[in-house]
């Protein structure tokens, strides 16, 4: 920490837990552990689905907002907690906040693409990805580019991970890749099922970990293909991380995905198609990088993997995590937010 604590105010609105959501409660937990003062406003999700409230920080402020009048739970939010800062995480938020009427000063975290229409009222910009620089360039008001870095995974018990795999049906020789992500359409696991179906690996699963919208439309899409698992939302991705041979994400757009840097970490193989973000993070790696949307190249690229590990030569890869560091991530925050406040 550079100067004085900081009273700050995360704002994340959204319907579940994904990446965004993720990265706003760990960086609201290293914030607290840093010494500032920390809160964060958020919504229940839906159908009592997992939401950002079930992973809030030990110390940090709850504030719950609901899907009308957003803006007076925020503005109670910011009196209750004396806030001297607003990071904002998603267009609902930002457009909730910028309704305000007096608010201290309000920053965006820019986890996807810029969109000047929700985002250009407010006061700073953070990028967590440098292939947003491009993007930005004609942005008008301070800004700062601060890595996402990958979030810690808890230890695994061997055995929760051999459970996890006689789970899905896998034995020690069956290859199995998994996509760890929410099943939304921008992260495209309809183009994995068909480049899976394709490729015809013998003794090989296909396990999706996670939920979303498009999990009815994606089982439907999956029927009559005995090798693909639908396992829903775990809390245990730690465990799951460890269970899989090769880890998948075939999206259109990432900002910098946390998926694949936890799979770094464990220096899990990964098949992925290079959208800006994904192919960021496995810059000048041994990754399997296809375009975005071409099933066929992804396809070969699994029965590539898949031929491997039938081999015995698929291992465990060395991935330079260096650039993701969150110390220093930290505090290009805390000092850009020192910087806006000074201005405003």
């Amino acid at each position: 920490m550079s100067g004085a604590p900081l009273s700050i105010l995360h704002v994340a609105l959204s319907n579940g837990f994904g990446g965004s959501e993720r990265y706003a409660v760990d960086l609201a937990g290293k914030q607290r552990a840093m010494g500032h003062r920390v809160g964060v406003v958020g919504r229940r999700a839906r159908d009592g689905a997992e939401s950002l409230f079930d992973h809030i920080p030990q110390g940090v402020g709850a504030y719950k907002a609901g899907r009308l009048f957003a803006a007076r739970a925020i503005a109670r939010a910011v009196a209750e907690h004396q806030a001297e800062i607003v990071n904002v995480h998603l267009p609902d938020s930002a457009r909730a906040v910028l309704s305000l009427r007096r608010r201290p000063p309000a920053v965006m975290t820019l986890h996807l693409r810029y969109r000047a229409r929700e985002f250009k009222g407010l006061d700073g910009m953070i990028r967590v990805a440098q292939w947003q620089e491009g993007e930005t360039a004609g942005y008008d008001k301070p800004s700062v580019t601060a890595l996402n870095w990958p979030p810690a995974l808890e230890p695994a018990d061997p055995k929760a991970v051999a459970a996890a795999r006689q789970m899905l049906g896998a034995g020690e020789k069956t290859f199995v890749v998994g996509f760890l992500a929410r099943l939304h359409k921008i992260k495209r696991a309809d183009l994995l099922i068909e480049a899976w179906r394709l490729a015809a690996l013998p003794n090989a699963i296909l396990a999706l970990v996670g939920d979303g919208p498009e999990r009815a439309a994606l089982e439907s899409r999956s029927q009559g293909m005995g090798n693909i698992r639908f396992v829903g939302h775990r809390q245990d991705m730690g465990v799951w991380h460890r269970a899989i041979d090769a880890f998948a994400l075939t999206s259109d757009w990432e900002g910098l995905p946390l998926g694949v840097l936890e799979a770094m970490q464990l220096g899990t193989p990964i098949l992925a198609t290079a959208c800006p973000g994904t192919a960021e993070a496995l810059r000048g790696s041994l990754a399997w990088l296809v375009p975005p949307g071409d099933v066929a190249a992804l396809a070969r690229s699994l029965g590539e993997a898949g031929t491997r590990f039938a081999q015995g030569s698929l291992r465990r890869v060395e991935y330079d995590l260096s650039r993701f560091d969150p110390a220093i991530a930290l505090n290009r925050i805390e000092n850009f937010y020192r910087q806006v406040i000074a201005i405003r």
